[in-house]
């Protein structure tokens, strides 16, 4: 991932494989890279404004 436009905070306590299946899910869905779970914030690809707006 070579640019990061934005990162979500990922809630205290959230089971990382559930949060992993969402976004690999909203990638599908928005036809992005899958975003990348890196500690507690979930890295969102650089062409994901494109699509957000």
């Amino acid at each position: 991932m070579d640019t990061v436009p934005a990162a979500w905070t990922a809630a205290p306590g959230a089971d990382r494989e559930k949060l992993g299946d969402l976004v690999g899910r909203l990638a599908e869905r928005l036809e992005i890279d899958t975003p990348e779970v890196k500690g507690d914030f979930v890295l969102l690809p650089a062409d994901y404004p494109r699509v957000a707006r």
